[in-house]
This record gives structure tokens, sequence and C-alpha cells, in this order.
């Protein structure tokens, strides 16, 4: 679960370097952002399963 977790931040990481280095192109940009808010609600899923296996 740790090593899956790990994954998703590199991922997240590496969204966020994508978002940086192609700022100028529009469209890029927004595929970057997308990945972000994508990467973000699976963290937020996983948070949530966890939660919801605690109790």
């Amino acid at each position: 679960m740790n090593l899956f977790i790990l994954v998703l931040f590199f991922m997240l990481f590496s969204g966020i370097l994508f978002y940086i280095f192609n700022f100028n192109h529009l469209l890029m940009m927004l595929l970057g952002l997308e990945y972000l808010l994508l990467i973000l609600s699976l963290l937020f899923l996983l948070n949530l399963m966890m939660f919801i296996k605690e109790y």
C-alpha cells in the first residue's frame, strides 16, 4: 500500500513538472491541469477507502 502511495506521489510530482515545463502551450497546460486533478481525485478516493476500512 505504501508503494502505491509513493507511485501516486511520483505521478503527481511528474504532473507538476509537466505543468511547469509546458507553461507556454495552452493545450498542454490544460492537459497538465486535468492530469493533476485526476491524480488528486485518485488520492482523495484512496484516503476515503482507507477511512471506510478503519470503521
